[in-house]
């Protein structure tokens, strides 16, 4: 069961023998989880048909989201919580070949935003919507708003993000002067203008689409080459950060800019200036999770020595620590980090035959284990992977006094060896 974005109460998309993958709804009881809507049903005499919900983005108290409606056809559709109130908002590609699949949703001033192919070839371009179903006027309901690319390669438009009431994307218009580069647009087509060219020339300066943030006012962008920032305006747009590794996971906390580095090997901080930029930890070894929770990073990473343990991180180099050794004699396998409520649960093996829990938030103590490790070697094939959950600490020290738990990460290496050569950082010219 897959979440779906909250339109007055919770609801669900929900996969079953008798409807396929449908939209469901609950309110958290039994006795309030319902089927809301076969949008395709029957079967084909094998399987169930699937509409397959997804995409839920909230505007104006309903939920729009893009649904198969037929084979190969995925639309937008919306949903007030009842069935008679699930109806399809616009079918962006009626000729059958295909479908609109729009995707990249958000929302600015109550217009929906979004991605979506109406040519049935693949080429994507800007649309918007005011929710309005079955609307035909150019000024009202659903529709695109420029193509930015009229020939037959497309605009090739990914990326919609929001900020200083407009949306920036990427775009490319095909004229061979830029690649794929930063586009704004506040939903006219005499409104959607180009930005920045980040890489000069016909290349593409932002071909792999990395995150986005908004931080201290201005629009933080993963480039292919670092991490950019702008005001909106072409002069506005600078490089912040210069690397071949790919940004990853951007994110602030605490008021300070953090990302992942080199394939999830190091992370940093800044505060949005290539001088304020630092290293925080520089490690051989991937770093799962990245999950802000409680003002903290939270992580998994193997240091070595204790195997895939969960770790976190206030920032600093002191501040980084290692939180469980869940299985002593072996690799914890932590993993699927998901902060909800005042817990952070998280997946992990802790070598035995039944769960841990993890509790006394001020120690971070496990329970007590009720095999041995030899029970727990000779189970380890068959056993599953765990549910674990982690309370909030209450400090700032998780140890307890019998078995610290504090265990520097930045800079690990198996073997000693030089420290890594800090990354170039250069502003690219205007």
């Amino acid at each position: 069961m897959s979440s779906l974005r909250r339109s007055k109460s919770t609801d669900r998309v929900a996969e079953g023998d008798v409807h396929g993958n449908e939209l469901w709804r609950s309110d958290g009881t039994e006795a309030g989880t319902y089927l809301l809507k076969d949008i395709i049903p029957g079967d084909n005499g094998v399987v169930k048909y699937s509409s397959s919900p997804n995409q839920f983005t909230e505007m104006n108290g309903e939920a729009f989201f893009n649904t198969l409606q037929g084979p190969l056809d995925a639309e937008l559709w919306r949903t007030d919580g009842t069935e008679a109130g699930t109806v399809l908002v616009k079918d962006i590609n009626p000729s059958g070949f295909n479908s609109g699949d729009p995707n990249n949703m958000v929302v600015v001033d109550g217009t929906l935003y979004f991605l979506a192919n109406s040519d049935g070839l693949n080429n994507s371009e800007l649309w918007k919507s005011d929710g309005a179903p079955f609307v035909s006027s150019p000024s009202a309901g659903t529709r695109m708003i420029k193509d930015i690319n009229t020939g037959p390669a497309g605009s090739r438009v990914a990326g919609v993000a929001a900020f200083d009431g407009d949306v920036f994307f990427r775009a490319d218009d095909g004229t061979g002067v830029t690649g794929l580069e930063l586009w704004r647009s506040d939903g006219t087509e005499a409104g959607t203008t180009f930005v920045k060219d980040l890489r000069p020339g016909s290349a593409d300066g932002l071909e792999f689409g990395g995150p986005v943030l908004v931080f201290g006012g201005e629009l933080y962008i993963a480039a292919d080459f670092g991490l950019c920032k702008t005001d909106g305006t072409g002069p506005g747009t600078e490089l912040v950060y210069n690397t071949t590794g790919g940004i990853w996971s951007l994110m602030e906390l605490n008021g300070t800019l953090f990302w992942a580095d080199g394939g999830f090997r190091k992370i940093f901080r800044s505060d949005g200036t290539t001088s304020g930029t630092e290293l925080v930890i520089d490690t051989f070894d991937t770093l799962i999770g990245f999950v802000p929770f409680h003002g903290n990073i939270y992580f998994s990473f193997d240091d070595g020595i204790h195997g895939r343990e969960l770790w976190r991180t206030d920032g600093t180099t002191s501040g980084t620590e290692r939180l469980t050794d869940i299985d002593p004699s072996g690799d914890s396998l932590v993993n699927a980090l998901k902060p909800s409520g005042e817990h952070l649960y998280f997946r992990g093996d802790d070598g035995g035959p039944t769960g841990v829990e993890l509790i006394l938030p001020t120690s971070m103590k496990r329970l007590r284990r009720r095999a041995s490790i030899r029970d727990r070697r000779r189970e380890r094939k068959s056993r599953p992977i765990l549910w674990l959950s982690l309370s909030p600490p209450v400090s700032q020290t998780p140890c307890s006094a019998a078995r610290s738990m504090a265990v520097l990460l930045p800079r690990v290496t198996r073997e000693p060896g030089p420290t890594p050569a800090w990354p170039e950082v250069r502003t690219p010219s205007r």
